[in-house]
Formats: structure tokens, C-alpha cells, sequence
């Protein structure tokens, strides 16, 4: 865990031009309704998936002073929805490849849920993907603590984004990307 997190730290700035232009920090976590925050907030520039210890290890006072949010998902809903978009061949090559390679010959979120529970290894592998990563995973830092402003919830996201674009003080439409 510790030596992937120091390996990508060290390899690019997690940092974007809209983080500068809003003051905010949008941590991207898969499957969390991330692309229509883009599309919106971040006027369809791409975070990546990076943690919160990276923008804080690369510009503490950025990170310290901007306004830093993420959105998170039902754990359950998130596991079926990056399953069906994997099993879908996700959105890249890599995603596809991961994909063809892990979930060869699982149909169902269920039959996942099986074999993950009969094979510790394949329990790795599969948790060790960026769509099937825990959500805190990219939200605590060295200490374990949570230092976001706020956590939205995709339950609650038209809520949960005004209160995000009041904050930041922008007037923005939540458009519905990637059902």
C-alpha cells in the first residue's frame, strides 16, 4: 500500500489548471458521478484518480487554502456499477484488457462477490483496481484522517453540488453523464 502510494507520488502533479482557476480540489473517485463534476465544475477538464496525498504532498499550501471535495457512492452501487462497466469493457484499452484478464468468466456482480470470498489472491487483484479500490482509500491521508471541505454524496448530488458550486462561488447545471 505505502510503496504504491510513494511510487505515484513521485511521478506526476496531480494538479490541473481549473484547480487554480476555481481554488478547489475535486478528489476523483471511480464510479462517483465523477464525469458530470468534470463536465461542470471543472468545465470538462480531467482530474484523474488521484488521492488526496498527492495534491497535498505536491502543493500543501494549494491544498491548505483551496476548497477540496469529493463525491461518494453507496459502497454496493459503486461494486455493481464499476462491475457492469468493466464487464462493458470500461473506457480505455487498459480497462478492457484488466477486464478481459480478471473477470473471464463472471457474469454477475454475485458471482464476483462469490469468488472474491473463495480466493484471498483474486480478493487482492481485484480490490487492488482503481474501480473497486475502497472510497477511503482516496480520501485519507498519512494519518488517516479525512481533510476535505466536503463529501457529497451521489444520493443526494443535485443537493450536495449547489452547496459545492455556492461554496466556490460558481452558478453551474449538473449535467447527467455516463448512466
Amino acid at each position: 500500500f505505502k510503496r504504491f502510494a510513494k511510487k505515484r507520488l513521485y511521478s506526476e502533479s496531480p494538479y490541473i489548471e481549473q484547480n487554480d482557476k476555481k481554488k478547489c480540489i475535486f478528489i476523483h473517485i471511480p464510479k462517483c458521478e465523477e464525469i458530470s463534476i468534470e463536465k461542470s465544475i471543472l468545465d470538462g477538464q480531467k482530474p484523474n484518480h488521484h488521492r488526496l496525498t498527492e495534491y497535498k504532498y505536491y502543493n500543501p499550501i494549494k491544498f491548505r487554502t483551496y476548497f477540496v471535495f469529493t463525491f461518494v457512492r453507496h459502497p454496493i452501487s459503486r461494486f455493481e456499477s464499476a462491475f457492469s462497466f468493466l464487464k462493458d469493457v470500461g473506457r480505455n484499452p487498459v480497462d478492457q484488457q484488466w477486464a478481459e484478464e480478471n473477470l473471464r468468466g463472471i457474469d454477475t456482480a454475485d458471482q464476483l462477490v462469490a469468488r472474491m470470498r473463495e480466493d484471498s489472491d483474486y480478493r487482492k487483484t481485484i480490490e487492488s483496481w482503481q474501480h473497486f479500490r475502497p472510497q477511503v482509500w482516496y480520501l485519507i491521508d498519512n494519518t488517516g484522517n479525512l481533510p476535505l471541505d466536503y463529501i457529497g454524496r451521489l444520493e443526494t448530488i443535485q443537493e450536495d453540488f449547489e452547496e459545492i458550486c455556492r461554496r466556490i462561488g460558481i452558478e453551474r447545471h449538473l449535467p447527467h453523464k455516463n448512466k
